[in-house]
């Protein structure tokens, strides 16, 4: 056992003194042990004792675990399971004494003694097994102080236990087991489920416009309809000397030279009628337009803004 560990938790039990609550530590979680972390770690083993020789307990408990969850490795995981058994919190350290097995590297021989002691307390005090499953799996799961990442078993005081569990994109999630004292394993699992944002109202934005006078398009307007309605007239009279021109044609035998005469003059008519159709339709449908939005009102302008965009509507009044 590394007897220097030992005497400094036990001065630090025994100095125990209240500390301001400090904010949640990171979650614990098994895995490998990182590379060379008993090494660079003790820096943060160093300030621990410092901070314990000087009776800041909770301080140097945090800088004990932030060293198992920054550079895990088994000596870290079994000097925070030392710290916390020492503060009588024994939920926390049967956790990290599990994290320590699965590391994969050899624990310091001093680490046997403080399993059979924690197993001992837990025996006596009658702490059940729980074993908390979540999902999503990598959830992060809470017990009073303990905050480990992803379904762990938990030994639990008797009572009724608070188990929470939280990530991110999803409503937080909590169960109450009843637990016995000394009883058989029990489970408990909490699923998660996505969240979603109560829509918000849109704001509306009304931008009103009322125009003055008559819109110069609206001249352009009538304008157009004049010249469709020549050029769709000259389209009609084109397409009854295209008929004219197409019976004169039928009239006649195949062989005859007019018979030729009378199909191109067909030909020609029938192009002239369709131009003058279209072009005098489409300023047709451009004069009524122009008309249309030249003589408006009041036209009013709705935006509103809703997630991620924003909708907008038109609408106008005619005279």
């Amino acid at each position: 056992m590394r007897v220097a560990s030992l005497v400094l938790l036990t001065v630090l039990a025994a100095r125990a003194s209240a500390q301001p609550d400090a904010a949640e530590p990171a979650p614990v979680a098994p895995g490998p042990a990182a590379a060379d972390a008993d090494r660079v770690g003790q820096p943060l083993i160093a300030e621990a004792e410092q901070l314990g020789k000087d009776g800041k307990l909770e301080l140097a408990l945090a800088k004990v675990r932030e060293a198992s969850v920054r550079f895990p490795s088994a000596a870290h995981d079994c000097l925070a399971a030392l710290t916390y058994f020492r503060l009588g919190r024994l939920t926390a350290a049967e956790l990290h004494l599990d994290l320590a097995v699965s590391r994969g590297d050899r624990a310091p021989g001093w680490c046997r003694d403080v399993i059979k002691d924690v197993e001992e307390a837990l025996a006596r005090r009658g702490y059940t097994r729980v074993d908390v499953a979540v999902e999503p799996a990598d959830a992060i799961v809470r017990v009073d102080d303990v905050v480990v990442r992803g379904g762990h078993a938990l030994w639990l005081p008797p009572g009724t236990a608070a188990v929470r569990a939280s990530a991110t994109g999803f409503d937080d999630e909590q169960a109450r087991p009843e637990v016995p004292a000394g009883g058989a394993p029990m489970a408990a699992r909490l699923t998660l489920h996505r969240h979603v944002d109560a829509p918000t109202p849109p704001e509306r934005v009304r931008v009103v416009t009322t125009p003055t006078g008559i819109a110069p398009r609206k001249l352009a307007g009538w304008s157009l309809i004049g010249g469709g309605a020549v050029i769709a007239g000259a389209g009609a009279v084109f397409h009854v000397l295209a008929i004219r021109a197409r019976d004169a044609a039928d009239a006649r035998f195949t062989d005859e030279p007019a018979f030729a005469s009378e199909r191109d003059r067909f030909e020609r008519d029938r192009v002239l009628a369709i131009g003058g159709y279209a072009v005098g339709g489409a300023a047709l449908i451009a004069g009524v337009y122009l008309i249309a939005t030249g003589s408006v009102e009041r036209r009013d302008v709705d935006v509103a803004l809703v997630p991620h965009g924003a909708v907008l509507s038109m609408s106008w009044a005619l005279p």
